[in-house]
């Protein structure tokens, strides 16, 4: 599941490659290699890009089947940290000039928190509860459930925090919201 994950990343990875550089050079010099390279290697976009391509690579290499559990986690979850900091270099925070720092730093704790929660969530409900269910392992569900009402206890409110600390940093008025 995660090789699947990360490989999806690597792939969406490409075509917001292929869509960022059509933007700006027009389609049919998307893949030109001299306008990539700078695109890629000289602007925040690129920067970040870079970061999530690497993040998702180690996510990726951390289930080959040489890595040992302990490695596994380690990388996975700097795999994970890193793809979060991407995201937050390339997205919301990106547009705070003042404060930049504490902006990437909000934004992949939002970024790191929803993903634990909602991933905790959907693996809940697509994996846990079916297994249990058609098992009838109602001990096993119980532990599951209380593991992801911990989880969520947690990444919740960091969702709700740092999301009402982004909206601080991004607006100037209330009014801005609509």
């Amino acid at each position: 599941m995660t090789l699947i994950a990360a490989s999806i990343v690597l792939v969406l990875a490409m075509i917001r490659l292929e869509l960022q550089s059509s933007m700006l050079h027009g389609r049919e010099q998307a893949w030109n290699l001299a306008l990539l390279s700078p695109l890629v290697g000289r602007t925040a976009w690129g920067r970040a890009w870079v970061i999530q391509l690497v993040g998702a690579g180690l996510v990726g290499l951390a289930v080959a089947p040489r890595v040992s559990r302990g490695r596994l986690k380690a990388l996975s979850a700097f795999g994970f940290v890193l793809l979060a900091i991407g995201l937050a270099l390339g997205g919301h925070a990106a547009t705070v000039e003042s404060s930049p720092v504490p902006a990437w730093a909000i934004d992949a704790s939002h970024v790191i928190a929803a993903s634990l929660w909602l991933g905790s969530l959907a693996y809940l409900l697509a994996v846990a509860l079916p297994i249990a269910l058609s098992a009838r392992i109602d001990d096993d569900l119980a532990r599951v459930v209380r593991r992801f009402s911990k989880l969520a206890l947690v990444a919740a409110p960091v969702v709700v925090l740092s999301g009402g600390a982004s909206a601080l940093l991004h607006l100037v008025r209330l009014e801005d919201l609509w």
